[in-house]
């Protein structure tokens, strides 16, 4: 059971493409390798067993292609929800981003607190919109600006699991996103990119802090080893947003 969501200061939303296209590979010949699926299923589950440690931050699974559905709603991660995400198939025919996005943020609204210091909507998918038009940027754009006007604060990260250019990384770009592509020798770096950028237990550092402690530990990655020295005796003698209005206003001149 869900803790009571006044306790909770972190709400997590992962929002996860199931269309067929995740079924793809994009390695050697687009054969080999991983599938785009396998790739998401893997940031997830990294993810989601470091979050069972965290009694701060309640997570919600919503799967999407043509249509959406949660899979489970907020709570604390445990081994039961992992099998639920260890079962995923990809099956829809088409991708509608737009329309899931719309439904997650309601979703949010409802049953997430009022008080909640942090909202995260994490999108994973191959990037490949075709029902619902994600190049229309204003879209997204009037839906962050409607937000904004009622104090609704929401972080949104995509994580494309494709090499695609197909728009998603400028899309991310102009509505101030967070960014990543997902490939087979980046997924376990990704995985913990995050976990460092948001830890199982909230905190409530702003970006520039979660950055400085980010690179502070990656120094501490790369530094070297001393080597280990036999200790020298001596005789003694005593004993560490997004500028949304020239975006529409632009749109609006080329209309």
């Amino acid at each position: 059971m869900a803790p009571n969501s006044s306790q909770i200061e972190c709400f997590e939303l992962f929002m996860v493409d199931i269309s067929t296209s995740m079924k793809k590979h994009d390695g050697f010949w687009n054969f080999f390798g991983k599938t785009r699926f396998e790739l998401a299923k893997q940031i997830l589950n990294g993810v989601l067993k470091d979050r069972k440690q965290s009694k701060t931050i309640n997570v919600a699974l919503l799967v999407y292609d043509t249509s959406s559905a949660k899979r489970f709603d907020f709570c604390h991660i445990t081994n039961k929800e992992i099998q639920y995400v260890n079962e995923l198939k990809p099956a829809g025919p088409t991708t509608a981003t737009y329309d899931a996005y719309k439904e997650s943020i309601d979703y949010l609204k409802k049953d997430a607190s009022q008080s909640a210091q942090e909202r995260r909507i994490i999108i994973i998918t191959d990037g490949g919109d075709n029902n619902s038009n994600p190049e229309n940027v204003s879209k997204y754009a009037n839906i962050q600006i409607s937000l904004e006007k009622q104090n609704f604060m929401l972080r949104t990260i995509l994580l494309q699991t494709s090499t695609n250019s197909n728009g998603s990384k400028q899309l991310a770009h102009e509505l101030g996103w967070e960014y990543k592509q997902i490939r087979k020798d980046n997924v376990d770096l990704v995985t913990k990119s995050y976990l460092i950028d948001y830890p199982s237990e909230y905190t409530g550092m702003n970006r520039s802090e979660r950055e400085k402690t980010k690179n502070f530990q990656a120094t501490m990655e790369r530094a070297p080893i001393p080597p280990q020295t036999a200790p020298i005796l001596h005789e003694h003698t005593s004993s560490k947003t997004t500028n949304i209005g020239k975006i529409l206003l632009t749109e609006t001149i080329l209309e």
